[in-house]
């Protein structure tokens, strides 16, 4: 998936933002989010799915309003999951180091491909 410049933190973001969506009483749509936000629902979607461009600044305080969350918590929280997610990532290729290789380690044309002529 791509993720056009979307940075762990953005992504920690919106996760609070969805779960703070899907823990709501009330279903909510993507086009009720949209107008409430004053953004399309295409956005909307984008948005929840980590793609396009991440979230402005003013959709991001139009979330949280939205959905009570005070903006500065939020950022702490998105933060603090972000900070988490990379410490157990950098864990996790400490101690599988072989599930994390390059495959241009066990190329076995690595070196005549270094030494193709670039035009």
């Amino acid at each position: 998936m791509v993720r056009n410049n979307w940075e762990s933190t953005d992504i920690e973001a919106m996760r609070l933002f969805a779960e703070k969506r899907e823990s709501s009483t009330i279903p909510v749509s993507d086009r009720a989010l949209a107008r409430a936000i004053g953004v399309s629902a295409p956005r909307v979607a984008d948005l929840f799915n980590f793609r396009h461009g991440t979230p402005t600044l003013r959709e991001f305080i139009a979330l949280c309003t939205v959905f009570s969350m005070k903006p500065s918590d939020t950022i702490d929280a998105a933060i603090d999951r972000a900070r988490r997610a990379d410490e157990q990532l950098a864990d996790d290729i400490a101690s599988n180091p072989d599930l994390y290789d390059l495959a241009a380690n066990h190329d076995e044309n690595k070196e005549l491909e270094a030494e193709t002529p670039r035009d």
